[in-house]
């Protein structure tokens, strides 16, 4: 793994996260009625995490982070050395 690589990992690793606690957050009313902005809150609803938009983002944010990766990857390859049995005993 070279430097730019390592660099597109811990890039990725931030965004994954930040897109993750920055979710869209929804309030379910009563029957499971889910509230949108703009209507007046009761206490008693809690905010819960928009569960299907965060998974879509993250797994956007892990398809470009594992394609980035992939394409920085280092083409250079070291021959390996030839087989000692075969080149001496010809």
């Amino acid at each position: 793994m070279n430097k730019v690589q390592r660099r597109i990992l811990i890039a990725g690793a931030i965004v994954f996260f930040l897109l993750l606690v920055g979710a869209p957050r929804v309030k379910y009313g009563p029957n499971g009625v889910i509230l949108k902005g703009g209507i007046d809150y009761s206490v008693e609803y809690a905010d819960v995490i928009d569960v299907r938009t965060a998974i879509i983002y993250g797994l956007a944010v892990l398809g470009a982070t594992a394609l980035l990766w992939l394409a920085f990857k280092d083409k250079e390859r070291t021959p390996k050395p030839p087989n000692k049995e075969t080149s001496e005993g010809s």
